[in-house]
């Protein structure tokens, strides 16, 4: 009996060969994209200078989250600086301006919560622009820093230091030789407002004022010396005095 014989078949397997697809060729296919949620149609999703495949990929970064590590600097920001983007305690330096409006970044993180703040601005009304503040060392959103009675702009366009308070007035008393009516004298900084006060018992729960409204003084800089006469004084046995600055509203 004779070998059957057999026809040599070819079998031709046809592979179907899967194509990633990268619509907006961002170096992430769109099945990525749709797994990460990030816009298969945009190449950098939150917009943090990055791409959602140089995220993903090679940094390991969000594409959905512009900064990745929450320390308020975006994933591109700390590429640039060299600094970890998933590292919330690296971060650029005190002195970066990523933003390169003139205010380094933390100083405008640490007052407004967030950079590219408007070095122009002026929130407090103190007469300091931000740049102004930042560059005195005075707190941009409070109108007198150092609670002196002064406000900030004030105290620098008068000379004064504003993150300095300013010493309360030495009074001194003296009495008129002709009158004997008593005088108060007091050292004054330029530019501050002065009231004196009185009382004739000192366990009275208020001071008076002598004065109608505060003495300014504009004459002499950066100290001076005030004085005024009381001439309700020589129908008192005794009374006490004292100078004060009123404070401003801010």
């Amino acid at each position: 009996m004779a070998d059957p014989t057999y026809n040599d078949a070819v079998i031709f397997a046809k592979v179907r060969l899967a194509v990633a697809v990268d619509t907006d060729g961002d170096g992430l296919t769109d099945d990525s994209e749709a797994r990460y949620g990030s816009d298969p149609e945009v190449t950098d999703t939150d917009g943090d200078g990055l791409t959602d495949g140089e995220e993903a990929v090679w940094r390991n970064t969000s594409p959905t989250l512009a900064d990745s590590d929450g320390d308020g600097f975006t994933d591109g920001e700390e590429v640039l600086a060299g600094t970890d983007p998933l590292d919330p305690a690296s971060r650029p330096a005190s002195h970066d301006d990523l933003d390169g409006n003139g205010l380094p970044d933390a100083w405008e993180i640490e007052h407004f919560g967030a950079r590219g703040v408007n070095p122009d601005a002026d929130p407090d009304n103190d007469w300091l622009t931000n740049a102004e503040e930042c560059a005195h060392g005075t707190d941009p959103n409070k109108a007198d820093t150092d609670d002196d009675g002064l406000c900030d702009g004030e105290e620098v366009e008068y000379g004064h230091d504003p993150l300095k308070v300013v010493a309360s007035p030495v009074v001194q008393i003296s009495f008129d030789k002709e009158t004997g009516r008593a005088v108060l004298s007091w050292t004054t900084v330029y530019g501050f407002n002065y009231m004196p006060q009185y009382k004739d018992d000192l366990h009275a729960p208020a001071w008076s004022n002598l004065l109608r409204r505060a003495v300014t003084e504009w004459g002499e800089w950066p100290n001076g010396m005030e004085s005024i006469i009381d001439r309700d004084s020589e129908s008192h046995a005794n009374r006490f005095y004292r100078v004060v600055i009123p404070v401003t509203d801010e």
